[in-house]
């Protein structure tokens, strides 16, 4: 266990920086797969359309806390994590344009941007709930 432990202190960002390809990748095929009419999928769309965009942020916060390349990102890993996610959102819904089974939603632009700073929200109070906790012991 403690070869699995050292491993991922080595390789964290690594790790990181795969998940975050391999998600943004499954995100690309699935705004360009058909797009299915039906009514009962609409409310169901936006769920999806927040959860996913609330994880890349969670993703992106994670790969931007943890490089040390670039100090502006680093100190300001939560803003720039959002406006990547939105800007990646908004790049996804406009390729949709361009698809003849697709068409661009400004309601899912929304729910990509809720996802967003709802798990910006998630993280800086987390942050602090732990610090406290941290400092409390």
């Amino acid at each position: 266990m403690i070869g699995m432990k050292k491993f991922f202190q080595k390789y964290y960002l690594y790790i990181i920086y795969t998940v975050l390809l391999i998600y943004s990748i499954t995100l690309i095929l699935l705004s360009s797969l058909p797009q299915s009419p039906s009514p009962k999928s609409v409310y169901f769309d936006k769920f999806q359309h927040f959860g996913a965009y609330a994880l890349l942020t969670f993703i992106l916060y994670l790969a931007l806390q943890f490089q040390n390349r670039v100090l502006l990102l680093k100190n300001n890993p939560a803003l720039f994590a959002a406006v990547l996610a939105f800007s990646f959102g908004f790049l996804m819904e406009f390729q949709q344009l361009f698809l003849a089974s697709r068409t661009f939603n400004k309601y899912d632009l929304l729910a990509n941007m809720l996802g967003s700073i709802l798990m910006i929200l998630i993280i800086k109070f987390g942050i602090k709930i732990y610090k406290s906790i941290r400092v409390s012991t």
